[in-house]
């Protein structure tokens, strides 16, 4: 369990040092080859993006890992787990995309 945490929290401790040094790296696509990407130096507002969104990108690894919830548990359990994972997965996205716009001063 714990090897299955890791990539996750080593994203979360990433996300944090982005906010609160106001400093990090933010995944930009390729010029050339599809699928390819650079990773594009951000800073202040731009950061705190990059930050939030590696934070919530570790929030969907880390619920995504492991075993599904039982069906002993409450469905309001199983739903709200679901809708926190999924959301987290499109607040990373809208963060990163945020964070792109930012740095590009758009």
């Amino acid at each position: 369990m714990f090897l299955a945490n890791c990539l996750p929290l080593l994203l979360a401790i990433y996300g944090l040092k982005c906010v609160l040094t106001l400093n990090g790296k933010l995944t930009e696509p390729g010029r050339y080859v599809m699928g390819s990407f650079f990773l594009a130096r951000v800073t202040g507002d731009a950061a705190i993006m990059t930050g939030m969104g590696y934070i919530f990108l570790a929030v969907f690894g880390f619920l995504s890992s492991g075993l599904w919830p039982s069906e002993s548990r409450a469905i309001w359990y199983r739903i709200g787990r679901g809708i926190i994972r999924w959301g987290s997965l499109g607040a990373t996205y809208y963060f990163w995309h945020a964070a792109h716009n930012l740095r590009l001063g758009i």
